[in-house]
């Protein structure tokens, strides 16, 4: 996975947390040789954002409708 950069990282979150919770609505889980480079990249925004604020926009993703969820990744809301 590509570096996130500093203005990115919220973004990130909440994307990750929109998708965790639809791979979690429709049973998907990463595969196994993803999950090393995605906990990584997880671990590595949290650090850039701070925990609580990687945090909350993790949640703020979990809580996003699917619609809502996908115009925010195109950039359109």
């Amino acid at each position: 996975m590509a570096p996130i950069r500093g203005g990115q990282v919220e973004r990130t979150a909440r994307l990750w947390g929109a998708e965790g919770r639809l791979r979690e609505e429709i049973g998907v889980q990463l595969r196994p040789n993803e999950r090393s480079a995605y906990d990584a990249s997880v671990r590595d925004a949290r650090t850039v954002a701070g925990s609580g604020n990687f945090d909350a926009a993790w949640q703020d993703g979990r809580t996003m409708p699917l619609e809502r969820a996908v115009e925010y990744a195109r950039g359109t809301s």
